[in-house]
């Protein structure tokens, strides 16, 4: 086997001793591997430096969007989608994103319950080794808080009775949902960036089970009204006050959100999708 790199540096002299050992059949391939791999690198660089704008540009349509700025958030996606089409130009294989989905024949509102959990707050999730605000402002609201995750015992000792335990089986998952009052949720600041939707969202939903959580603009898109949004402390003390002030409503609006999850958001639609894109891409 050839090193690429010396194909990357020294092309000439690749050839120079295939010719050597009579391997002048196979001269040509130098040359088209020094081309192949030219451009790999360059579609390399164009990707990391679209990444790079993509998470600029999220920032700015985020910011857009808050001021009621629309129209200026529009010309801004408009190219982000150029950039896109660009990449995929560059590439000899199609890209085709797939976005998160859920298993809606488990995650749905019918099914098992768990009484105990009625009319209770939870969060489920590691402390990643920070202080996740969403619980920390929630344990000291004093509002009715189970935690499954690890590092909550040592992060959070002055509330170590809000943590049921460090784990949470995935089995038990959608009978949580179903009981409780409403789940906390918070993202890393890169999937925010990137428009990247923690799927804890779409699992609650779907069992309709209401949801606190930070949120980037996609979301916002998806889940208008059905998500209770917050940036702020403030803000999420604002969102814990529409829970407990009117919460019949709140639940109405995370209920009517099964229908369009398992249209859109469920492993059935994302089969169809990718029998959809196997036969296009056959032809």
């Amino acid at each position: 086997m050839i090193d690429i790199n010396l194909i990357r540096e020294n092309p000439t002299l690749v050839k120079e001793n295939m010719k050597k050992k009579f391997q002048e059949a196979k001269v040509g391939l130098v040359d088209e591997a020094y081309k192949l791999d030219k451009d790999y690198r360059e579609v390399l660089t164009r990707a990391s430096e679209i990444r790079s704008l993509r998470n600029k540009y999220s920032k700015e349509i985020g910011a857009l969007m808050r001021e009621g700025k629309r129209d200026e958030a529009e010309e801004i996606k408009a190219k982000v989608t150029s950039m896109a089409e660009e990449l995929k130009d560059k590439i000899s294989v199609p890209v085709v994103p797939l976005l998160q989905c859920t298993d809606t024949e488990i995650f749905c509102p019918e099914g098992e319950t768990k009484k105990q959990y009625n009319g209770q707050y939870i969060f489920i999730g590691s402390t990643r080794g920070v202080m996740r605000d969403c619980v920390y402002w929630a344990a000291e609201a004093g509002v009715p808080l189970h935690v499954w995750g690890s590092g909550w015992y040592e992060m959070m000792p002055e509330h170590k009775d809000v943590v049921d335990s460090t784990f949470m089986p995935n089995e038990k998952l959608p009978a949580l949902y179903r009981s409780a009052k409403v789940t906390l949720n918070d993202h890393w600041k890169d999937m925010l960036d990137n428009q990247i939707i923690n799927n804890r969202i779409f699992d609650a939903l779907a069992c309709g089970l209401p949801v606190i959580s930070d949120g980037c603009e996609e979301m916002k898109e998806i889940f208008p009204d059905a998500v209770l949004y917050y940036d702020t402390k403030e803000e999420f003390d604002a969102c814990v006050k529409k829970v407990e002030n009117d919460y019949e409503a709140v639940k109405a609006k995370a209920l009517e959100q099964y229908d369009m999850i398992k249209k859109e958001y469920s492993f059935e639609r994302r089969v169809e999708e990718l029998l959809e894109i196997a036969e296009k891409y056959r032809k």
